[in-house]
């Protein structure tokens, strides 16, 4: 099973509540260098990382497979240090809305 650590306490679990305060665990950053730990993943039951796209300013742009749908989709990943900024916040969530008004309709092949 997948190592995990609580932000709040810092107590390593492999489940995704802290055993110890019950704050919602994230994935320990892989100790092998140039392996990203989001590659495999799946967020939120319904998504899951395949590759990275690219990586900019404010975070990452991952391909992910809708599972349910088993649809490609882009999952766009603010980097940890900006997530408790809200004024980064704001940019991220109006830079991938106004982004995804030109890309509602389009379909991709391979």
């Amino acid at each position: 099973m997948t190592k995990r650590i609580c932000p709040e306490c810092e107590t390593h679990s492999e489940g995704q509540i802290c055993p110890r305060c019950g704050t919602r665990t994230l994935f320990e950053a892989s100790s092998e260098p140039g392996i990203d730990p989001l590659l495999g993943r799946v967020f939120d039951g319904r998504y899951r990382i395949e590759s990275l796209l690219g990586k900019g300013g404010m975070g990452a742009v991952y391909k992910a497979v809708q599972i349910a749908m088993n649809k490609t989709v882009a999952v766009k990943v603010v980097k940890a240090e900006l997530a408790s900024n809200l004024e980064a916040a704001r940019r991220f969530l109006d830079l991938g809305a106004n982004r995804l008004h030109f890309l509602r309709n389009v379909e991709t092949a391979e």
